[in-house]
């Protein structure tokens, strides 16, 4: 609704919707439910705003602390046509270990991921992106039983969250999904299919 104190606009939701097309870039054709993702991904288009970034100067337990920090800020996030996320999702019954999986990984030859986890920036620094990937993706996808939202922002770095099918009831309310992960993908996900383009 358009708002003056003199009178009141009301826009009918045809009206709406005709509007939020227009400001919208079509996706190419290439882009459609069942193709292969890393033999489509160079034709996402770039939104036109940047990766929201952590700072990349902090030491690792305060990119930790930051990490749960947002967790809490941002426990939910509603994935449009999709459903509800919770992001605040505890790993091993905690939220700390859930921040830490955010940021860290553990070594490829850790194989019982016993060790530590190690700092990756492709994963920490974009954290703060994932409220904006789910809300505003340009694709789904399925990979190996998760549902991955992706979205290619305005230098090319294209960011996806990883969530599994977790119907619950929540503190936020109930969810349909909840996180299990999130990354700039710099390199493919094999076998990775689009289940949904967003309209």
């Amino acid at each position: 609704m358009i708002y003056s104190s003199a009178q009141s606009y009301i826009l009918s939701p045809e009206k709406v919707m005709e509007w939020h097309q227009k400001q919208k870039t079509p996706l190419p054709p290439e882009l459609k439910a069942g193709a292969v993702f890393d033999k489509v991904k160079k034709h996402l288009p770039r939104a036109k705003d940047s990766l929201p970034v952590l700072d990349a100067n902090l030491a690792d337990q305060a990119l930790i602390d930051q990490a749960e920090k947002f967790l809490r800020d941002h426990p939910v996030v509603d994935a449009p046509g999709a459903g509800r996320i919770l992001l605040a999702h505890p790993e091993k019954g905690s939220l700390r270990t859930r921040a830490e999986h955010l940021v860290a990984s553990h070594a490829v030859t850790d194989s019982y991921k016993m060790g530590p986890r190690i700092s990756k920036p492709e994963k920490s620094l974009s954290l703060p992106a994932m409220v904006q990937t789910v809300a505003d993706y340009h694709l789904i996808l399925e990979h190996k039983g998760a549902r991955i939202y992706v979205r290619c922002y305005v230098n090319g770095d294209i960011h996806a969250v990883f969530t599994s099918a977790n119907a619950i009831n929540t503190p936020h309310g109930p969810v349909q999904e909840t996180l299990s992960s999130q990354r700039i993908l710099k390199d493919g996900l094999d076998g990775a299919k689009i289940i949904k383009v967003r309209e």
